[in-house]
């Protein structure tokens, strides 16, 4: 959920996901980017989510606002782990442990292969830290990465299921969970139905939802 959305936060409560992502990424544009971070922090602060997995999605390292989002989230006794989005290497994930390790509370990394780098590097960064729980797959920037046709929802089943399939082989051989990226059309839920069940049936732990309806 946008993290600069203070209405959805309050209302997540009651939503029956197993794992709330707060972004600060794609959802918040860059003007608001600085104001999503202290509107995060202060529904942190007043909401305590029971018995749900917190984490942040991060901006993308290198980016002028990571630090500052990798600090407001370990300054968070509510959040639980990190979502870093357009993972790229295994040296990453090791630059990414020495940033959160460093000072203070280290926090779980949960990864997104969502770039053709990342595709094919996905077991060294599946096994790049033991800080490493979860590898995400976004289907919507791999595509784009690819250079493939995307006609909205759709992207070709054939780069879908490989590269979902990819990152799951990956995070098994790592030991870690996988979970599949977000269905785009809200208004199709046979579609997200049919998503939701390949995913299942193939072994995926969960899927995203991007919207309460969705869940």
């Amino acid at each position: 959920m946008p993290a600069d959305r203070a209405r959805f936060h309050d209302k997540a409560q009651d939503i029956a996901a197993d794992e709330l992502i707060f972004d600060l990424e794609d959802s918040v544009v860059a003007s608001a980017k600085e104001a999503a971070r202290e509107q995060m922090v202060d529904s942190l602060r007043r909401f305590a989510y029971p018995g749900k997995t917190v984490a942040v999605r991060v901006n993308v390292r290198g980016s002028m606002w990571f630090e500052a989002d990798v600090d407001a989230a370990r300054g968070c006794a509510r959040v639980d782990s990190l979502v870093i989005p357009k993972v790229a290497s295994a040296a990453e994930v090791r630059e990414l442990e020495l940033v959160i390790s460093g000072a203070g509370r280290p926090l779980a990394l949960e990864l997104q292969i969502e770039s053709a780098s990342g595709l094919e590097h996905a077991g060294e960064i599946a096994a790049a830290s033991s800080l490493v729980e979860v590898l995400h797959f976004g289907p919507f920037d791999l595509a784009a990465t690819l250079g493939a046709s995307v006609a909205g929802s759709e992207i070709p089943d054939e780069i879908y299921v490989h590269g979902l399939i990819q990152t799951l082989v990956a995070a098994r051989a790592a030991g870690r969970q996988a979970v599949d990226g977000p269905f785009s059309d809200l208004h199709d839920a046979a579609g997200l139905e049919r998503s939701a069940r390949r995913a299942a049936r193939l072994g995926c732990d969960g899927k995203w939802a991007i919207h309460p309806d969705q869940v």
